[in-house]
């Protein structure tokens, strides 16, 4: 568990009273995404933002915590944050007001390369000056629906709107460890002109390895940085009712370890990457057959 001095997060009584103004509502939830990013042992999960009269609270049902600001004039000090539950106990304990512990978060994310708040269940990221590594833990989790396991945080002013650095970075993934356990293909004869099937689950190491993304706006702590991953996935869910009939008696995992690094170059539309993105617009484009087409705005 990370060392927290002091605990950053929030809860709550429930005192029915009109719903917050929209400026309380976004440090709200800037709050909670923050210690959500920088505390994610304490608060797994991304569930909705709930509001109960001077309360606006989210509640993290793997940790039984609540997170949420006090808005109100009487019982807790107003601006307060607060946390309660879980290892905190069942009564409300202060941290501090709400600008001092927006300061703080922002402090503490600024030091983090990647959005824990989207990554999957069971990755863990750390974050050690200018290398972030990325690991299951020696565990297997399930395969991911989106092989982007990083989404890049941008970087911030003091009022938390996205900096336009001005800044292109490109980067590129090798894959050095690769194994299929658990699992091995009959003995098809081999046909010319047609593929081997000797590893029907080596497009996730191709996909991985050619991954080559470039981030238009991107902050200064990923020109020169290193991503190290260490992942293993359980693909049971892939095969489903396929194991009996393919001979499957245990579960079949992928494990992979590999490096990514980025480097700073003048512009995105003059690489070879596969995807760029825009950070400060939030636009993207995926390269087909050397052009790059828009995809989202």
């Amino acid at each position: 568990m990370k060392s927290i001095l002091p605990p950053i997060a929030i809860s709550l009584a429930l005192i029915m009273q009109p719903v917050q103004a929209e400026s309380d509502t976004n440090d709200c939830n800037f709050i909670l995404d923050g210690a959500q990013q920088v505390y994610d042992d304490l608060f797994p999960s991304d569930p909705a933002p709930q509001f109960s009269g001077p309360w606006c609270y989210r509640y993290y049902p793997k940790t039984e915590i609540y997170a949420g600001i006090y808005q109100g004039a009487k019982s807790f000090k107003t601006d307060g944050v607060y946390v309660l539950g879980g290892i905190f106990g069942d009564t409300p304990v202060y941290i501090d007001q709400k600008g001092v512990v927006i300061n703080l978060l922002k402090n503490q994310m600024d030091k983090s390369l990647c959005d824990s708040t989207a990554l999957p269940e069971g990755l863990i990221i750390k974050d050690e000056g200018n290398i972030t590594t990325m690991t299951t833990g020696g565990e297997c989790i399930k395969l991911p629906a989106s092989n982007n396991y990083c989404e890049v945080l941008p970087e911030t002013d003091e009022d938390r709107e996205i900096v336009a650095t001005g800044i292109h970075v490109l980067s590129s993934t090798n894959i050095t460890d690769y194994k299929l356990l658990g699992f091995e293909m009959p003995d098809f004869p081999k046909i010319p002109g047609l593929p081997s099937l000797d590893d029907p689950f080596k497009f996730l190491k191709d996909d991985l390895a050619n991954q080559t993304v470039c981030v238009i706006h991107a902050p200064t702590k990923l020109t020169d940085h290193t991503i190290k991953t260490d992942i293993c996935f359980d693909l049971s869910d892939q095969i489903g009712d396929l194991a009996p009939i393919l001979g499957i008696a245990d579960k079949v995992t992928v494990k992979f370890k590999g490096v990514t690094t980025a480097k700073t170059v003048k512009d995105c539309f003059d690489t070879d990457a596969l995807v760029i993105s825009d950070l400060k617009t939030g636009e993207s484009w995926l390269n087909q057959d050397g052009k790059f087409v828009k995809t989202s705005e």
